[in-house]
């Protein structure tokens, strides 16, 4: 007999704003692990909290591989250091992450979506809005992924898997990835080797709320300028003191 289902009671249901935002202020790109190994339960909890993320039409695309052998995880991470070379020769002015640290992390979760399930968005939506809402949905899973780290004591880094180069179809190898299935996002995960401060992790960099809310409809008076996006690019991202990439590459 089904057990029915529970009445969902604002008041003592609804959970602790500030925790969650505490969590959500504190989770940073964790770039330096412990050896110390993540355990199975961690794990499973991590990949629960994604599995509650919202996709599109419930269509949940996602799957993961769970990789915690040294040997493999050595050479995953092999192919991002060769990555990073290419990366580092097609743009100068980038300040790249060095991608050493993947293979140092003692486990790896391989976010793999299966683009099948794209059908169920379907006519009159074309498809590029298809891909958009797969995508979306996957970007859903994997941000739940890094505060269920977080509130578990473990690090994280968000990897997007660039699908059209030879690294890529390296990575398909080393993981025996079949066709048509898809590999989204790289993410390593273990227990930091410190936790920076709050301004080592630049919790006061973000854009002041009051900058973000229109009310009504988008106040275009208070839209920013060239030459304020084009601050905002040099002091606030990772383009640093180099300029606008956009600019330079793309004549914007």
């Amino acid at each position: 007999m089904v057990a029915p289902a529970r009445k969902f009671v604002p008041e003592t249901d609804a959970g602790d704003y500030d925790t969650l935002l505490k969590i959500i202020r504190r989770r940073y790109s964790v770039r330096s692990y412990r050896p110390d190994p993540v355990p199975d339960e961690a794990i499973e909890q991590i990949i629960e909290a994604a599995r509650w993320a919202p996709s599109g039409a419930n269509h949940q695309p996602w799957e993961f591989i769970v990789v915690k052998d040294r040997d493999r995880i050595q050479r995953l991470g092999d192919v991002f250091r060769r990555e990073e070379i290419s990366l580092r020769e097609g743009d100068t002015k980038f300040k790249w992450p060095q991608y050493s640290y993947v293979g140092e992390a003692p486990c790896l979760i391989v976010v793999c979506a299966d683009p099948r399930v794209k059908r169920v968005i379907n006519r009159p939506r074309p498809p590029e809005n298809r891909e958009k809402t797969f995508l979306f949905s996957l970007a859903a899973a994997v941000e739940h992924m890094h505060l269920a780290a977080f509130s578990l004591g473990l690090g994280a880094i968000w990897l997007t898997i660039q699908e059209i180069d030879a690294y890529e179809q390296e990575l398909r190898q080393l993981l025996q990835v079949p066709d048509p299935i898809r590999i989204s996002v790289v993410f390593p995960l273990g227990y930091p080797s410190a936790w920076p401060s709050l301004a080592e992790q630049g919790i006061h960099s973000r854009r002041p709320i009051s900058e973000l809310i229109h009310r009504e409809s988008y106040e275009t008076g208070r839209m920013r300028t060239e030459e304020e996006i084009e601050d905002f690019v040099r002091t606030s991202t990772l383009r640093g003191q180099h300029g606008s990439w956009q600019q330079e590459q793309e004549g914007l």
